[in-house]
């Protein structure tokens, strides 16, 4: 009986050992980030981190490239042997975009697609954040 508990301690240990998990964070602030996405080149394994940035690429080998993507940041791509070189840690860089200018049309009731394009009123980022700051928005 006490052969199977050691073997069977044996067997979790060495899952554990082998469990490799990678540990993504914010390369400025060193916060996790955590849904990012990870995938190989072939996308035949696509995996999530977790609400700790933490997600186990055990199932991916060691010279498969695979690729870090969140919407706020920059893709990263990487092999699993130069993650290994960096302790199972991946910082990615904030990557934002700014829009120029936003349209909102808006009417009390439905009006003819001839008519929308009536009356336009472009407010500056000033202006929106004067109106957001009186309650206007």
């Amino acid at each position: 009986m006490m052969r199977y508990f050691v073997l069977i301690f044996v067997l979790l240990f060495v899952s554990v050992l082998n469990a490799q998990k990678v540990k993504v964070l914010d390369k400025e602030t060193g916060k996790i980030v955590k849904n990012v996405s990870i995938f190989n080149e072939e996308n035949t394994i696509s995996l999530t981190t977790n609400n700790k940035g933490i997600v186990d690429i055990s199932l991916m080998s060691e010279d498969e490239i695979i690729y870090f993507s969140h919407i706020s940041y920059t893709v990263y791509i990487t092999k699993k042997s130069t993650l290994r070189n960096q302790n199972f840690i991946v910082n990615l860089t904030k990557e934002t975009e700014e829009l120029d200018e936003v349209v909102i049309s808006v009417f009390k009731k439905a009006e003819k697609a001839k008519r929308i394009a009536e009356q336009i009123a472009v407010l500056s980022k000033k202006e929106i954040q004067k109106a957001v700051e009186n309650g206007f928005i």
